[in-house]
């Protein structure tokens, strides 16, 4: 798939089949990740991938109840950071959307959600205590019939602001 392609197809999906991702996918996509540029090349990242029924199930509970749509994702990944410098956030940041971009373009549907109660997930999956979780990304074959959940978002999200609403030339409001 061409990157413009692969960008503007990017969605948050909130529903998928019951069709476990395959783990050569699982592989480059997580590769993509890697692949992110970083400050001095720190790579502050390490994702937790998480498939088992059970863990996701256990993983879902100890966030608040509006992430429960996450139940339908056959796979989840912790995205957790190091931070080692002001910009870590930023290097997980363009790490998690080349992760989201490569799970598009291999035709995966993707939500990247923040995590609420960093605590107790950092008990539950035994994270290093020098690693914070940021963001549980959901991960799957999005079903083409969008859900209850993706309708009312759909309904609540305004479309992409034009260019012209975000962009300025040489100072802050100079539309030219």
């Amino acid at each position: 798939m061409e990157t413009e392609k692969v960008i503007g197809e990017r969605r948050s999906r909130r529903s998928f089949e019951e069709k476990a991702v395959e783990k050569e996918k699982i592989g480059q996509i997580l590769d993509a990740a890697r692949l992110a540029p970083s400050g001095i090349n720190l790579q502050p990242w390490h994702y937790i991938v998480i498939q088992e029924k059970e863990h996701r199930k256990a993983l879902i509970s100890a966030e608040p109840p509006f992430n429960s749509w996450m139940k339908s994702a056959p796979l989840l990944i912790v995205a957790c950071v190091k931070k080692t410098n002001p910009y870590s956030l930023i290097d997980l940041g363009l790490s998690i959307e080349n992760l989201l971009l490569r799970a598009t373009d291999l035709g995966l549907g993707s939500t990247p959600t923040a995590v609420h109660n960093k605590d107790k997930l950092k008990k539950l999956l035994k994270i290093s205590e020098d690693y914070s979780p940021e963001i549980t990304i959901a991960l799957g074959y999005a079903k083409e019939k969008k859900s209850l959940t993706e309708k009312i978002m759909k309904a609540l999200i305004k479309g992409k602001k034009n260019l012209s609403e975000i962009v300025s030339w040489e100072e802050f409001g100079n539309k030219e």
